[in-house]
């Protein structure tokens, strides 16, 4: 039987998306190709750099010499990315089950699939609120046991999920995926209660982990894991996780009781949930004062807002080991309202990390109205002294990014107006000739963190 020509993975908002499911086969007349098979292969990787899955299908339709060189580009990539609506309840439906069934019929596809991405989105008008696809699907347990040859799987629900309410199927499938000796890269967002064996059990070949919105349980973690002789050396961590499972975490990893290796880390993205983290943190910073270029530092807490000047507050030895880096880049994100500022916290910060070439400041506003300006008007002055001053002599671009929860002026009016306040505020930056950009964007709802990675031009 020919292969699924017909399918083709496109490029949407947010990624390469599983759109069309065909038996169709078109096949070129010719018996030779058209150019030599060098030439042909620099095409289709320029194509799949230029995310151009539609002319990979429609080379792969015009040649069958083309078809398994198209489907490793095509394959390489799948994301699965489903609203939770009426439409998706039979799982005969599902985006995962029509991959099963592929796969199933075509067992050789499985071998290109490099990067999945499991995403769960909501409607919220015809949304069923008590359904989610990643629960309900019996596909997926069996679309992960496929994927052998991943590298990097992206687990993203709407909702938190609870892992111990998984069928016990795609419990196992989750912890097998998450220990192949191919993974590189594990990004688990919104689980409660995810084994902390199962992220300390992941192969040496990892180098990229996010747990984010993630609490773990931490049952059986005094036992030896079965990769607890090899290292895993990260070099990209980003945290945002209950207090308990940020320290039981690091305290592990800090320790060497687990595979776990921080001490290469070179890009690091944390928030903070809790003020007690900060011992740890700090310590984490020690442990890759060698090798760390970039830092995301975001701050639900009250610390960094409360007792700056007071001795033995945890944040000073933070910051105090934040000036022995020599970091290229940092972001920094905090919330804002009218009792609170938390730019005099950002200020000393940025000054602790004097060698930054790139600053990202994210901040996440509590209102914006025609006074906001002058509740940090003398805190604005004093980071647009900063900015523009010698103290950072390599820095050489500044983003500022500012999510706003309420406003009081017409919404045609509020981006406008948000802008053009904080330039206004940062007279000596703009005369400064340093490159600065002031933006509102939407943060997510529950994270203080852009998901996106601003510093991406650092990343390994």
């Amino acid at each position: 039987m020919e292969p699924p020509f017909g399918q083709v993975l496109v490029r949407l908002d947010s990624g390469p998306h599983l759109a069309a499911m065909s038996d169709t086969v078109v096949v070129s007349t010719r018996a030779e190709p058209w150019l030599p098979q060098e030439l042909m292969e620099h095409i289709l990787e320029e194509l799949y750099a230029s995310d151009d899955k539609a002319s990979l299908k429609n080379m792969a339709l015009a040649h069958r010499s083309l078809v398994s060189s198209c489907q490793k580009y095509i394959f390489n990539e799948v994301q699965l990315s489903e609203v939770n609506t009426n439409s998706v309840f039979s799982s005969k439906k599902t985006l995962v089950r029509k991959l099963y069934n592929t796969l199933e019929e075509f067992a050789h596809l499985s071998d290109h699939i490099r990067v999945l991405h499991l995403e769960e989105f909501w409607d919220y008008d015809s949304s069923l609120t008590w359904y989610s696809w990643m629960y309900e699907d019996k596909a997926l347990p069996e679309v992960l046991r496929q994927v052998s040859n991943l590298e990097a799987l992206y687990f993203q629900p709407h909702y938190m999920l609870s892992f111990a309410g998984m069928s016990q199927a795609l419990e196992s499938a989750i912890a097998e995926t998450c220990a192949l000796p191919t993974l590189t890269t594990l990004s688990m967002f919104s689980i409660r209660g995810l084994p902390l064996s199962i992220v300390e059990d992941v192969s040496p070949s990892l180098r990229y982990l996010r747990l984010w919105s993630v609490t773990c349980t931490h049952i059986g973690t005094n036992q030896p894991t079965t990769r607890a002789t090899v290292p895993v050396h990260l070099k990209h961590l980003a945290l945002r996780v209950d207090d308990d499972t940020f320290s039981r975490l690091l305290e592990r990893a800090l320790s060497h009781k687990s595979p776990i290796h921080l001490d290469r880390l070179q890009n690091l993205t944390i928030c903070m949930t809790h003020g007690s983290s900060y011992e740890v943190a700090t310590r984490l910073l020690e442990a890759c004062r060698d090798t760390l270029q970039t830092l995301e530092f975001g701050d639900e807490s009250d610390m960094a807002l409360s007792a700056l000047d007071l001795p033995g507050t945890p944040h000073k030895a933070w910051m105090a080991e934040l000036a022995r880096h020599r970091l290229r880049a940092l972001a920094l994100t905090m919330a804002m309202d009218q009792q609170r500022g938390g730019i005099p916290w950002i200020c000393r910060a940025v000054e602790a990390a004097a060698t930054v070439e790139e600053l990202v400041l994210q901040l996440v506003v509590r209102i914006w109205d025609l006074d906001a300006c002058t509740y940090w008007e003398s805190d604005w002055c004093a980071l647009d002294e900063l900015l523009a001053s010698d103290r950072l002599p390599k820095l050489e671009s500044i983003t500022i990014y500012l999510d706003v929860k309420g406003y009081t002026r017409p919404n045609s009016e509020r981006q406008t107006y948000i802008v053009y306040d904080v330039l206004s505020l940062l007279p000596q930056v703009r005369a400064s000739g340093r490159a600065l950009t002031v933006e509102t964007k939407q943060l997510q709802e529950n994270s203080l963190l852009l998901q996106l990675d601003p510093l991406s031009r650092y990343q390994e």
